[in-house]
């Protein structure tokens, strides 16, 4: 585990392992710093999406973990990633990532998708995706 100190630089550390494209060296930061959850995978995602150009690197990033063995996106990170999609008008690439959880993760159920909504609030972007 990193030390409380090190947290603060972990995710800006493999935003600029993604940005230049180091992925070997990105295992062994993830697996020597913190475990490999859908919480450390959302946040990054997300830094990504900050301060990235597009969601090039967000994208890259989420379709290199889905390689790691044993772990398996949540509702969460894939949300994220289509919420990122979206909002930079990539809508053939969200809208096949939506198809594909759209049953895994019983999207349709107005629970489930309320939650989602209320957690990105970003009228314009919920209304591309959800149309």
């Amino acid at each position: 585990m990193v030390s409380i100190e090190n947290h603060s630089q972990f995710i800006p550390s493999v935003y600029a392992i993604v940005i230049k494209g180091h992925w070997g060296n990105l295992l062994v930061k993830l697996k020597n710093s913190f475990a490999l959850t859908s919480t450390t995978i959302h946040r990054i995602l997300l830094y990504l999406s900050l301060y990235g150009c597009g969601p090039t690197h967000s994208l890259a990033f989420f379709k290199w973990v889905e390689s790691v063995p044993n772990y398996k996106h949540s509702l969460q990170c894939s949300w994220a990633m289509i919420q990122i999609l979206a909002k930079h008008k990539h809508f053939k690439t969200a809208h096949h990532m939506l198809d594909k959880i759209a049953h895994r993760d019983f999207l349709s159920s107005p629970s489930v998708l309320s939650s989602l909504v209320k957690e990105y609030d970003d009228p314009e972007v919920n209304s591309q995706v959800l149309s």
